[in-house]
């Protein structure tokens, strides 16, 4: 059953370590074959998109976000979503599951019925889902300016990086992330916002442990960032190398903005 999830980080400050206040996402990834592409996120939109909204509004989540991934190659003849809530409380996550005929009811009114089938619908459409709960250890609002609810309305796609990190050195790869590199998100005048995740329910060896998020206002901004090539010192490179033994980038993947409720 697919559960709810977020994106897009409530509220972004110029950097905070998250320790009392707590925001916790839940990342879903579903493929779908592309001939189902264009139905699936119209019926997304008429359904899930509104269960979403409502639950805003009875304060389950505080937001939520449906992306698409951008240019990924070998596709095989599907597309891979990424949907993402963010909880203040956790265990909010489990009200789906739990009550979802109360929440189609609740949006659907009189249309019942109709409502259910298109649900049906949109989860019939996945070829493989994966479930992901992360919590956010940090966030940057880097060059952008964020109102309370969100993020600004310029941001339009994200990179989302996946990271396979040194369990023993995870307290070493956080202040790395947090403090270290705030000096270069800051000298990249296309970076819109950051954030860093830590997942919680995915656990081992080989497993990515954590996500880090960069935001963009275009694809364009993420090209250019791309384009550049640096000729590193020897030095340089010694020191990259040491950080590649903390935590090594497995993919980096663009996605797009396709809705979002705040």
């Amino acid at each position: 059953m697919k559960k709810t999830i977020f994106l897009l980080f409530v509220s972004f400050c110029s950097l905070q370590l998250m320790a009392q206040d707590k925001e916790y996402v839940e990342f879903f990834f579903g493929t779908v074959k592309n001939a189902n592409v264009e139905s699936h996120i119209k019926n997304e939109k008429a359904t899930f998109a509104k269960i979403h909204a409502d639950r805003i509004k009875r304060g389950e989540i505080t937001g939520w976000d449906m992306w698409q991934l951008v240019s990924p190659g070998d596709t095989k003849g599907e597309t891979t979503f990424m949907y993402a809530t963010v909880y203040k409380d956790i265990d909010m996550a489990n009200l789906w599951s739990k009550n979802s005929a109360d929440y189609i009811k609740r949006v659907a009114g009189d249309n019942v019925a109709s409502f259910t089938k298109t649900v049906n619908t949109v989860l019939a459409d996945y070829t493989t889902m994966n479930d992901i709960i992360t919590v956010v250890k940090a966030e940057d609002a880097a060059n952008g300016k964020f109102d309370q609810k969100g993020y600004n309305d310029k941001i339009k796609y994200t990179v989302m990086n996946e990271m396979l990190v040194d369990g023993y050195r995870a307290g070493d790869y956080e202040k790395m992330e947090g403090v270290t590199f705030k000096a270069y998100r800051k000298e990249n005048p296309k970076l819109q916002g950051w954030g860093l995740h830590k997942v919680l329910n995915v656990y081992g060896e080989n497993k990515i442990n954590y996500y880090t998020v960069d935001f963009y206002t275009s694809l364009k901004d993420i090209y250019d960032v791309r384009e550049n090539t640096t000729g590193y010192s020897e030095e340089t490179i010694k020191s990259l190398k040491e950080i590649d033994k903390v935590r090594v980038l497995k993919n980096a993947n663009i996605f797009e903005l396709i809705d979002s409720k705040r």
